[in-house]
């Protein structure tokens, strides 16, 4: 009895602990990772870049200019919009001379 009870035990930890994978989304990644970096860097501000077609031809312009911004999660919050970071192309941490920026450029949302 005690053998069944002690495999009994063994198999449920086996089990439960195949259930505790966490999933995460390509935004929550990237969501993190600007946070590493731009905590490393010292940054404060950030700048949106939206990609519009005008004639076919693809360009990208800024929606919000050196604006405070929060990461949360895969959403990022520059100024007063919200952005999912599952639609971010790239990003960059550029120096100017009053400071370090976050530079974001998205797709699929400004269309």
């Amino acid at each position: 009895m005690k053998k069944t009870f002690a495999l009994l035990l063994i198999l449920s930890s086996f089990i439960s602990c195949s259930n505790q994978f966490e999933y995460r989304t390509d935004g929550q990644v990237i969501g993190e990772d600007i946070l590493t970096n731009v905590n490393r860097e010292g940054v404060k501000k950030a700048t949106s870049y939206l990609l519009h077609y005008t004639d076919g031809i693809a360009s990208y312009s800024p929606d919000k200019v050196h604006e405070n911004f929060i990461v949360t999660d895969q959403i990022i919050q520059v100024g007063g919009s919200y952005y999912n970071l599952d639609k971010l192309t790239k990003y960059e941490i550029r120096t100017e001379v009053d400071g370090k920026y976050l530079i974001l450029y998205f797709d699929g949302i400004g269309e």
